[in-house]
């Protein structure tokens, strides 16, 4: 059920305008986090020949807002849900012990960056320390609104 992974109005320790405020809060720490790993990763790995961005889909003119707007809230929607909601509800249903939270941090992380491969290396370096954090940010809320919020944010501002 979508509570059981975070999708909830609120909770009992955090009232909706709280969890609003988080998510703004989050958007910018996840900015800086993704900037910093990315800027890491270039000095890594250098850029790629080719690195796919949205940038290259999105449309000038009129329908650049409304592109923008729909990449970024279907993008923090449905990655959320996918890499932090669900990963944690699969994981904290094992018996794992005093590793359960460490090993999600680790597999949340991995998966959310592997799927940013075709960004390029430097673009993983990036995923993979925005998705570290949004898997700290959620363990500490255990509600999905913030990080939706924060990671649609954080996108309306990659994709502008």
């Amino acid at each position: 059920m979508p509570g059981d992974y975070g999708l909830t109005a609120s909770n009992n320790n955090y009232p909706a305008w709280e969890m609003i405020g988080a998510g703004i809060i989050a958007a910018f720490v996840l900015v800086i986090v993704w900037t910093v790993c990315w800027y890491l990763g270039f000095y890594l790995f250098g850029r790629d020949e080719f690195q796919f961005s949205f940038s290259l889909v999105i449309p000038d003119g009129s329908l650049r807002i409304p592109a923008i707007l729909y990449l970024a809230l279907t993008a923090g929607f449905v990655e959320e849900v996918t890499y932090r909601g669900l990963v944690w509800t699969a994981i904290s249903r094992m018996n794992l012990g005093i590793f359960r939270k460490g090993i999600y941090l680790t597999s949340s992380s991995l998966l959310f960056a592997a799927v940013h491969w075709e960004q390029g290396l430097a673009s993983v370096v990036g995923a993979l320390g925005f998705g570290f954090v949004a898997a700290v940010f959620y363990l500490q809320l255990r509600n999905l609104w913030p990080m939706i919020t924060a990671h649609s944010l954080a996108d309306i501002y990659f994709f502008w």
